[in-house]
C-alpha cells in the first residue's frame, strides 16, 4: 500500500499543496539555520507539487497554506527508544495533526559524532556546520510532512518515506535519498 501512495503523492498532487512552517518554541532555532531548513524542505517536495514557505515570527502565513508548527524539543521516552529524531501525530480518524516534533537533542548528538572526510563537523568553520544542520533539519521535517501529506503512518524501504537515516545522507549536500520513490 505504500509504495501506490507514494507513486500517488510524487505524481498526482491536485490541487497543489502549499504548506507554512511556524518554529516553536521562537528562538530555539536561529533563523538562519530556520531558513536552510525550510529551503530543504520545499526543495525536496517541490516536483511532487508541495510548496513549503516559513510563516513569519508571528505564525502568519499566506491565505491558502496550512500552517505546520514545528516544535523543536528534547526527545520523549517513546522517541529514546525507536531512535527517532521527529514525530507527527494522528488524531483517532486518521487524520494527521499539524504539529511536526523535532528532538533536536538527538538530532545534534547524532550530528556531534558527524565527519565529513576526516574533519569532524564541529571542526568545521560555523557556516558550514550551520549549513549542515540546516539541511539535516529539513530532511527531518520533510520526512514528516511526508506522512501529513500522504496522510499515512506508514514507512516505505527507502527513499524520502524510509524509517532510517544515516548522518551521511542527512548532511551530504546531494539530495538522492530524499526522493519520493515509487
Amino acid at each position: 500500500m505504500v509504495p501506490l501512495l507514494l507513486a500517488v503523492a510524487a505524481s498526482v498532487v491536485v490541487p497543489p499543496v502549499h504548506l507554512a512552517l511556524a518554529f516553536a518554541p521562537v528562538g530555539t532555532v536561529p533563523p538562519a539555520i530556520q531558513r536552510i531548513a525550510v529551503g530543504e524542505a520545499a526543495a525536496i517536495w517541490s516536483p511532487a507539487g508541495v510548496a513549503i514557505d516559513a510563516a513569519d515570527a508571528s505564525g502568519h502565513a499566506p491565505a491558502d497554506a496550512v500552517v505546520l508548527t514545528v516544535v523543536t524539543t528534547a526527545s520523549t521516552p517513546a522517541a529514546r527508544a525507536n531512535e527517532a529524531l521527529g514525530a507527527i501525530e494522528f488524531a483517532f480518524d486518521g487524520t494527521p495533526n499539524r504539529v511536526i516534533w523535532i528532538f533536536l537533542d538527538r538530532l545534534l548528538r547524532m550530528l556531534g559524532d558527524a565527519s565529513i572526510g576526516d574533519v569532524p563537523l564541529w571542526r568545521r568553520p560555523r557556516g558550514f556546520s550551520e549549513q549542515a544542520l540546516g539541511r539535516a533539519l529539513g530532511r527531518i521535517i520533510a520526512h514528516e510532512i511526508g506522512h501529513f501529506v500522504l496522510r499515512s503512518t506508514e514507512h516505505a524501504r527507502q527513499g524520502l518515506m524510509g524509517p532510517v537515516y544515516r548522518t551521511d545522507d542527512l548532511i551530504a549536500p546531494g539530495r538522492n535519498r530524499y526522493h519520493l520513490r515509487p
